[in-house]
C-alpha cells in the first residue's frame, strides 16, 4: 500500500499500473529495480503453480502431472503473452478475487458448515447434552448456561444462515458489476 501510495503522490494520474514503467528506461537503479522484480517473480512462481497445479489434479481427478503442468505453463504463458498491461490484470483479479475471498467463501463456508443442522430434526435432548459436555466445567451454573444456548442454538443458525446467503449474494453482485465496470473502462 505504501509502495502504491508513493507512486501515486510521485506520478498522479498518469502512473502505470507497473509503477517501474514511469521511471527513465536507462536508469541504472531502476535497471537493477526491474531485474529484482523479475527474480522475485521466478522465486515467487512455483509457489503460486504448486496449489494451483494440486487444485486442478483434484477437480479433474488425473494423476498426471506433466500434462496438467504443461497446459497450466501454456495457459499462463498465453496470458502474458496477450496483456500488455498489467494494471488492468491486477484490477480484474482484485475485482474478482478479492471479492471472493471478503464475501463470497465465508459465506459459503458458513452455508455448508451448517446446512446439515438446520435440515435435520433437532433432538433437543441430545443437543444439550452434547453441548453440556463441552461446556461442563463441575459448576451447576455453567450447566444452566449451555443450555440456555442449546435452547437458542439453532434459532442463531437460521439468522446466520440468511445473513449469509446474503453476503454471498452481495459478493457476487459485486463481482458482476465490477466486471461490467471493467469491460465498460477497456471499451473507452
Amino acid at each position: 500500500m505504501a509502495f502504491a501510495l508513493t507512486g501515486y503522490i510521485a506520478f498522479g494520474k498518469d502512473v502505470a499500473g507497473n509503477v517501474l514503467n514511469n521511471f527513465p528506461a536507462g536508469d541504472s537503479f531502476i535497471i537493477a529495480a526491474r531485474m529484482l522484480l523479475a527474480v522475485d517473480m521466478m522465486v515467487v512462481f512455483p509457489t503460486q503453480f504448486y496449489p494451483t497445479r494440486t487444485a486442478i489434479m483434484e477437480v479433474v481427478r488425473t494423476r498426471s502431472r506433466v500434462v496438467v503442468s504443461l497446459v497450466l505453463w501454456a495457459t499462463v504463458v498465453g496470458v502474458s503473452c496477450i496483456v500488455h498491461d498489467l494494471g488492468s490484470t491486477f484490477e480484474l483479479v482484485g475485482i474478482v478475487a478479492s471479492t471472493c475471498i471478503a464475501y463470497v467463501l465465508p459465506g459459503l463456508c458458513y452455508i455448508f458448515a451448517v446446512r446439515e443442522k438446520l435440515t435435520q430434526p433437532c433432538n433437543d435432548e441430545l443437543e444439550n447434552e452434547r453441548l453440556l459436555v463441552h461446556c461442563h466445567t463441575g459448576s451447576s451454573d455453567n450447566m444452566l448456561e449451555a443450555k440456555t444456548f442449546a435452547d437458542g442454538h439453532i434459532g442463531n443458525n437460521k439468522i446466520l444462515y440468511g445473513g449469509s446467503i446474503f453476503i454471498v449474494i452481495f459478493g457476487i453482485g459485486t463481482i458482476v458489476i465490477g466486471i461490467i465496470t471493467f469491460i465498460l473502462k477497456l471499451m473507452k
